[in-house]
C-alpha cells in the first residue's frame, strides 16, 4: 500500500486482475455447483432426492448474485473478488481510498511515467508513494521572476500532453448508463427483492404498483442527474482569446490552450460589459493587478495584486499563504490591471504580464469545481444507520424464529411458504425507503437555504447545524459594516477631525501609504483605505508616486510604502499600534494609553508614521527591515464602521437560544470588546484580558493583573499573544471560557476553532474573507458571508415592489422547475466554507441553525417513525400468519396497497414541514440513539405490541368459528379485518405522535395537508371499524362487526391506542 503525498489524503493499494478461473465469485461457485449436480444427478438415479438438496440449490444461486452484486455496490469488494494486491511492477489498477473509493486503471505514456486519474486529478508514481500530478509551485522566486515563457514546439507538445487543456472537462454519461447504475444500486435491488418476495405470496398489486413507483422515482433521478451535469457543463466560461509570449515572441492564443509555464498578458483595458475572468492561477511578474475573489472566497472588496518586482525573490513561492498577494486565481474577475516594466516587449493589448502555475482541475477554481462535483452524498452517519438497522433485525429475527418454530410444528403448512413468509418477515425490518426518506429532508432543507440565497457544497453538514453549541463570529465585515468612516487623527495633545488642521507628514501618510486604485466604477481596493483617501481629500489614488509598496500582512499587521515627495524620498507606514511601536525612533510617553482610549470607545485604531530617506536608495535591492527603521510618529487614524443590520438581534436571538457566541477578530482587544458590550456578547462589567507575560500569561484590566489560574468569572478576552505561552490543555480552558479573541491571525483563529471542537462541542465559524479560511474549514459548519450592499439595494421596498417580485418569482419558478434546488453553482459556492451566503448580515446564521434543527428533527422522526412501523409490520405479518389469514381481496391485494400509499403521503408530507423563524432554548436530540428517542420507540412499540395482543385477544372467540387453512388463498374474517385496522390506526398514530413540531417546526395544526390526512385517516379507519362504509368495506373484503359489543370493545382498543401513544409523545 503507498499512500499519496497530498494533502488530500488518499490511500493507494496496487492490484493486478485475476485469470477469469481465478475470480473468487467463478472458480468457487463452479466448484459447488458441479458438486451439487453431481449429488443431485445421484439421489435421481437412487430414485430419490431430498428437500433440503433442492433448497441448496436457490441458496447458491442467490449467494452468487449477493456476491455479483456487492462487486457492483463496494469496490473494495469488486478488488478482493476481481484483483490481487501486488507490487508496483506487475500492478495493472490502483484502488484508491478518499471520501470515496475508485478502482483506477494504471496508465504509463511520457511525460507522466504510470499515472491514474481519480476524481479529476492526476495521480503519478513516485518511487514507492503516489502523489497528485500537479505543477510544482513551491519554486525559488528567483526562479519563477527569470522564466520567459514556452520557447520550442517540444516544450509546448511536452507540457500539453503533462497537463491537458486548461478546462473543466466533465464526462456526459447517457441515461441508460446512468439507469444502470441506479437499479443496481443496494437499496433499489432490495427492494425489488421484496417485490418479489411479496409476488410470490400472491400480493400482485401491492407488488406492481411498489415496482412501478421505484422506477418511476430512479428514472426520475436519472434525469434529474443529467440536467445537474448540464448545469455544470453551462457554468464554464467560454474560452477567450488571449496573448501568451511563445518562441520569443507574442503570440494569439485561446484560454483553454494556456499551460503551465507559460508567460500570458491579462488586460482590463478591453471594453467589455461583464468584467474579465482570470483563465488560471498565475503569478503576476510585473505591473499590478486589481481582482475580485468574490467567485472564490466570497470576498467582497477587491484584493490589489502586485508583481514580483517588491518582492523578496529569495524565498520560495508560498501561494496560499505569505505570496498570496502575488498571485491571480483562476476563476477571479479581472477588474484593473497597470503594466509595469518588463524585459520583453509590449503585449498588443498592453496587458500585465503573468506566469501560468495550474491550469483545469489544479487550479483555486478547479478545486472548487471538484468540491461541488465529489461533495459527499451522505446525509447521515453510516454506522448510525447500520446499528439502527442492526438493532431492528434483532427484533425481526425473534419473531421470524418464532414464527419458524410454530410453523414447523404443523405438519399443514406448506415448507416454502413458511421459509418464504419468514423471510419477509426478517425484510420488513430493513425500510427500503430509508435512505429516500433521508436525502428528501436534506433536499428540502437546501431548497429553503438556496430561497434564503445561502447555498451548500457539503449537504450532511446541515443537521450539524441543529446541534451547534457555540457561535464564533469575525468582527470587521461580518458584525460591522466593512464600510469605515475616517473621524480624525489623534495625538497626545488633540483629535483633529478637520484634514485642513493636519500636518503635512501626517497627510502623506494618509495619502500614499494605501493599495488603492482607480477603476471605470470609482476606486477599487479596501473600505478601510478608500475612507483613508476620502479623509485626506485625495481624489486620484496616484497622486502620489509609489517607488516601492510592502503589501499588507496579516502576520506582521502594518503595511510601507516608499514615496516620492518633490526631489526627496519619504517612507510611510501604517499598522496597528502595537506593531509600529517597535519600529518607532521616540514613543510617546502616553502612546499606549492614548490608542487604548479610542480603541475602547469601539473605534478601529492605526497608527501612522513615516520618515524622509535617501533619494539614491535602490528600491529594488532595499528590505523591509532596512525600510521600516527609526520612523517617527505621526499620530493615530481613528475609524468607525457601524453595526450592521440586525445584528444585536440575531446574537441576542442565538444566545437565549442557549448558544454561546464569541468574537475572533485580528481587530484591537479593546475595539473588540466594545463591539461585543454593543451586541450583548459582554456585559457590563470589568474586561479581563489575558495578555503574554513572558512565560506565564496573566490576566489584566486596567492596573489590575491576575495569574492565569485566578481567571475571573465573567468578562474573559484573550489577546492573541498570549497563545504562544499556553500549553494545549490551556488553550482549551481559554477558548471554552473567554468570550472575545483580538489580534488573532488566521492561525490563531484555526487553533481556537479547534480546540473547541477537541472539547465535544460543536461549532459553527462566520466569516467574510479569506483571513477566516482556516476556521471556516476546521468548524463543524462554516458559514461565508459574500459583502454585497448592492443585494440589499435590489430589495423591494413597497407594496408594488413585492406584488412584482411575487410575480417574477413565480414566473421564475415555473422556468426553473426543473432544475434542482440543492445544485451549487459557481459563484454561489465559496472555497472557504461550506456554506456561502449572499446575504451581507449574519441573520444567515439564524437561518441556518433553524434549517439545521428542522433537518435534524426531521432525521429523527423519520428514523422514529420507521422503527416502530417496521417492528410492528413485523410482529403483524407473524400474528396473520400463525393465525392462516391473508392481507388482500380476490382480484389483488388492496388493503396493502391502500397502506403503501397511506404511509408515502404520510412521509411526504412530514419531510415538507417548515422551520420557524424563532429558535428555542430547548435543544432537538443529537441522534436517534440518545435516551429519549430510543425510550420513546420502545414505549411506543410495547403500546402497539399490547394492543395487538388485545387485538388477538378480542377476536379469538370468532377466529374459533371460521375454517383457517395454512397457506391458502385469501378469505375475508374478523381477525383480518381487526389486524388491518389496526395497522392502518396504527400507522397514523406512528406519524401523529411522533412529528415533533414546535418547538422546531411549525406544530401539526400549522401544517394543515398533513393535519388534513391525518384526520381522513382517523375518520375513514373508525367508520369502517365501526361498520358504518359497507362499499369500501366490501372493495376492502372487510367483514362487518359480528356483535355490537365487539364494535364497541374494538373501537374503545383503537382510541386506546390512540391515547397511549399520544400520552407517551409527552412523556418521552
Amino acid at each position: 500500500m503507498a499512500a499519496t503525498t497530498a494533502s488530500e489524503a488518499v490511500r493507494v493499494t496496487l492490484c493486478k486482475s485475476r485469470r477469469p478461473l481465478l475470480r473468487l465469485d467463478v472458480a468457487p461457485f463452479a466448484l459447488i455447483y458441479a458438486l451439487l449436480h453431481a449429488y443431485a444427478w445421484i439421489s435421481l438415479m437412487n430414485g430419490t432426492i431430498s428437500y433440503e438438496t433442492l433448497a441448496c440449490i436457490p441458496v447458491a444461486l442467490a449467494a452468487h448474485l449477493l456476491l455479483f452484486l456487492s462487486t457492483r455496490w463496494s469496490v473494495r469488494i469488486r478488488c478482493w473478488v476481481a484483483f490481487r494486491t501486488c507490487d508496483h511492477k506487475d500492478a495493472t489498477h490502483a484502488l484508491a481510498l478518499s471520501s470515496t473509493a475508485a478502482l483506477c486503471e494504471l496508465k504509463e505514456e511520457a511525460p507522466r511515467g504510470r499515472f491514474f486519474s481519480f476524481q479529476r486529478r492526476i495521480y503519478v508514481q513516485d518511487g514507492p508513494t503516489w502523489r497528485p500530478h500537479a505543477p510544482k509551485t513551491q519554486r525559488p522566486l528567483a526562479e519563477l521572476a527569470q522564466c520567459t515563457g514556452l520557447e520550442t514546439n517540444e516544450q509546448e507538445t511536452t507540457q500539453r500532453r503533462s497537463w491537458g487543456p486548461n478546462a473543466f472537462n466533465i464526462e456526459d454519461p447517457t441515461f441508460s448508463e446512468l439507469f444502470e447504475e441506479h437499479y443496481l444500486a443496494p437499496f433499489f435491488v432490495f427492494q425489488v427483492f421484496c417485490c418479489v418476495l411479496w409476488s410470490l405470496d400472491e400480493y400482485w398489486v401491492y407488488s406492481a404498483f411498489t415496482l412501478v413507483m421505484l422506477l418511476l422515482f430512479e428514472a426520475t433521478l436519472c434525469i434529474q442527474r443529467l440536467r445537474n451535469l448540464e448545469q455544470l457543463r453551462s457554468m464554464r466560461r467560454p474560452a477567450r482569446l488571449l496573448y501568451a509570449y511563445r518562441q520569443k515572441k507574442w503570440r494569439p492564443v485561446m484560454s483553454d490552450d494556456l499551460l503551465p509555464g507559460d508567460v500570458i498578458a491579462l488586460s482590463s483595458t478591453q471594453r467589455r460589459k461583464d468584467p474579465i475572468p482570470v483563465p488560471c492561477d498565475c503569478l503576476l511578474l510585473g505591473g499590478s493587478a486589481v481582482v475580485s475573489e468574490a467567485m472564490l472566497t466570497g470576498e467582497s472588496v477587491p484584493q490589489r495584486k502586485e508583481g514580483l518586482i517588491d518582492a523578496d525573490l529569495t524565498t520560495t513561492l508560498d501561494v496560499d499563504g505569505g505570496h498570496r498577494k502575488h498571485v491571480l486565481f483562476g476563476g477571479t474577475d479581472l477588474l484593473d490591471a497597470s503594466r509595469g516594466d518588463s524585459t520583453r516587449s509590449t503585449p498588443p493589448n498592453g496587458g500585465v504580464e503573468a506566469l501560468v502555475l495550474r491550469t483545469g482541475f489544479e487550479t483555486a477554481q478547479g478545486s472548487l469545481m471538484r468540491t461541488i462535483l465529489f461533495a459527499t452524498e451522505q446525509v447521515t452517519g453510516s454506522t448510525e444507520t447500520g446499528k439502527f438497522i442492526g438493532v431492528l433485525l434483532i427484533f425481526a429475527v425473534v419473531a421470524a424464529l418464532y414464527v419458524l418454530q410454530e410453523g414447523l410444528k404443523d405438519p399443514r403448512r406448506n415448507r416454502f411458504k413458511l421459509g418464504l413468509h419468514c423471510i419477509l418477515i426478517i425484510t420488513s425490518v430493513v425500510p427500503p425507503e430509508l435512505p429516500m426518506e433521508l436525502s428528501l429532508a436534506v433536499t428540502n432543507s437546501l431548497q429553503a437555504l438556496g430561497r434564503s440565497g445561502i447555498f451548500c457544497t457539503e449537504p450532511f453538514r446541515i443537521q450539524f447545524a441543529g446541534s451547534v453549541d457555540v457561535c464564533c463570529f469575525d468582527k470587521t465585515g461580518t458584525l460591522t459594516s466593512d464600510e469605515l468612516t475616517a473621524r480624525g487623527v489623534a495625538f497626545s495633545s488633540e483629535f483633529i477631525d478637520d484634514r485642513a488642521n493636519l500636518p503635512a507628514d501626517t497627510l502623506l501618510v494618509l495619502a500614499s501609504c494605501h493599495a488603492v486604485s482607480r477603476g471605470s466604477n470609482g476606486l477599487l481596493g479596501d473600505s478601510l483605505e478608500r475612507a483613508q483617501l476620502q479623509f485626506a481629500g485625495v481624489d486620484r489614488p496616484d497622486k502620489v508616486r509609489v517607488l516601492k509598496r510592502y503589501g499588507f500582512s496579516s502576520e506582521l499587521r502594518r503595511m510601507t510604502c516608499a514615496c516620492a515627495q518633490g526631489a526627496s524620498t519619504v517612507v510611510t507606514c501604517k499598522g496597528a499600534p502595537e506593531a509600529l511601536r517597535p519600529l518607532l525612533r521616540d514613543v510617546p510617553a502616553d502612546y499606549d494609553a492614548l490608542y487604548e482610549q479610542h480603541a475602547s470607545r469601539g473605534m478601529r485604531v492605526l497608527a501612522l508614521a513615516s520618515r524622509a530617506v535617501s533619494s539614491q536608495m535602490d528600491w529594488k535591492s532595499v528590505e523591509r527591515s532596512t525600510a521600516e527603521a527609526d520612523l517617527i510618529f505621526r499620530g493615530f487614524l481613528c475609524l468607525t464602521s457601524p453595526l450592521k443590520p440586525g445584528t444585536r438581534n440575531v446574537i441576542q436571538h442565538l444566545q437565549a437560544s442557549g448558544h454561546k457566541c464569541v468574537i475572533i477578530t485580528g481587530d484591537n482587544v479593546l475595539t473588540a470588546a466594545h463591539v461585543a458590550r454593543s451586541v450583548g456578547i459582554l456585559g457590563d462589567d470589568q474586561t479581563w484580558v489575558l495578555t503574554a507575560n513572558g512565560e506565564s500569561p496573566v490576566w489584566r484590566s486596567g492596573n489590575s493583573v491576575k495569574p492565569f489560574a485566578a481567571a475571573p468569572s465573567q468578562g474573559l478576552c484573550c489577546r492573541g499573544d498570549a497563545l504562544a505561552s499556553l500549553s494545549e490543555l490551556q488553550v482549551a480552558i481559554v477558548a471554552s471560557r473567554c468570550s472575545v479573541f483580538a489580534r488573532f491571525s488566521p492561525k490563531h483563529k484555526e487553533k481556537i476553532v479547534d480546540a473547541l471542537n477537541k472539547r465535544g462541542v460543536t461549532t459553527l465559524m462566520c466569516g467574510d474573507g479569506t483571513n477566516d479560511v482556516g476556521a471556516l474549514k476546521r468548524a463543524h459548519v462554516g458559514v461565508s458571508i459574500a459583502n454585497a450592499p448592492e443585494l440589499e439595494k435590489r430589495l423591494p421596498s413597497t407594496s408594488e415592489d413585492v406584488a412584482t417580485m411575487r410575480k417574477t418569482l413565480a414566473d421564475a419558478e415555473l422556468s426553473l422547475s426543473d432544475q434542482d434546488p440543492s445544485l451549487v453553482r459557481l459563484g454561489d459556492a465559496s472555497i472557504a466554507s461550506p456554506f456561502t451566503s449572499k446575504r451581507a448580515t449574519i441573520e444567515c446564521v439564524l437561518a441556518i441553525v433553524c434549517q439545521g434543527r428542522c433537518t435534524l428533527v426531521s432525521m429523527i422522526q423519520i428514523f422514529k417513525i420507521l422503527a416502530v412501523l417496521c417492528l410492528v409490520s413485523a410482529y403483524m405479518l407473524s400474528s396473520l400468519y400463525l393465525h392462516g389469514v391473508k392481507q388482500g381481496t380476490e382480484q389483488g391485494d388492496a388493503q396493502m396497497t391502500v397502506s403503501g400509499i397511506l404511509t408515502a403521503a404520510l412521509f411526504f408530507l412530514t419531510s415538507r414541514a417548515n422551520p420557524l423563524e424563532t429558535l428555542s432554548k430547548k435543544r432537538p436530540p443529537r441522534g436517534v440513539f440518545e435516551i429519549k428517542p430510543i425510550l420513546s420507540i420502545g414505549l411506543q412499540f410495547a403500546a402497539h405490541l399490547q394492543a395487538l395482543f388485545k387485538c388477538l385477544e378480542l377476536c379469538a372467540p370468532f377466529a374459533s368459528n371460521e375454517e383457517s387453512v395454512p397457506d391458502g388463498a385469501f378469505a375475508p374474517s374478523v381477525l383480518n379485518t381487526a389486524i388491518f385496522l389496526l395497522t392502518s390506526c396504527v400507522q397514523l398514530n406512528t406519524f401523529a405522535c411522533n412529528y415533533v413540531g414546535r418547538p422546531f417546526t411549525e406544530s401539526l395544526r400549522e401544517h394543515k395537508p398533513m393535519l388534513y390526512v391525518l384526520l381522513a385517516g382517523y375518520a375513514v379507519v373508525f367508520l369502517l371499524a365501526a361498520g358504518l362504509v359497507p362499499p369500501l368495506s366490501d372493495y376492502l373484503r372487510l367483514v362487518a362487526p359480528p356483535s355490537s359489543d365487539f364494535r364497541a370493545r374494538f373501537l374503545g382498543l383503537l382510541l386506546a391506542d390512540s391515547a397511549t401513544v399520544a400520552g407517551l409523545s409527552f412523556v418521552a
